[in-house]
């Protein structure tokens, strides 16, 4: 099942969570303005109200990357709610089974929201610990792929 069909599953109410989830796709350079324009576009015409910043990413078309993740930086899901998270991780396992970012990457884009308290707790220490032992890998205590295995199985999980 891919990633957007999980997020429909999700109800609608949750945009907000879907939003967080792009915008880090964007972030890391994974995703791209009309996915996320189509993706507004499949929310907008499902809500019975209007929202402000759906309409805006539905009626901009020429909105460049950074303008797009000011934009999604507007929705706020509840700060109790970790679907945003859940959902990130399955964007970040598709690309890197698609091979579209490296293990690497991924763990220093997300060993930064660790630091600053965004990811939730009981997923920190994890980001913490491939941060770590990718900086080891000089030192000879592990293997590149090894440490990638590890980090691509963290994300798989859910």
């Amino acid at each position: 099942m891919s990633v957007y069909r999980d997020m429909k599953l999700i109800k609608s109410t949750n945009y907000a969570s879907q939003a967080r989830a792009y915008s880090h796709k964007l972030a890391l350079g994974i995703g791209s303005v009309p996915e996320v324009v189509n993706w507004a576009n499949s929310i907008a015409s499902s809500l019975h109200t209007e929202d402000d910043c759906l309409t805006e990413l539905v009626c901009s078309k020429q909105l460049t990357s950074k303008q797009v993740l000011v934009i999604l930086g507007q929705f706020m899901p509840p700060t109790e709610d970790d679907t945003w998270w859940r959902l990130t991780k399955k964007m970040i396992s598709q690309a890197l089974d698609e091979h579209t970012i490296e293990a690497v990457r991924a763990v220093s884009y997300f060993y930064d929201l660790a630091v600053d308290g965004v990811i939730p707790p009981y997923d920190r220490e994890a980001l913490y610990q491939f941060e770590l032992e990718y900086a080891c890998l000089n030192e000879g205590f592990a293997e590149q792929i090894e440490v990638d295995t590890k980090v691509k199985y963290f994300f798989i999980e859910t």
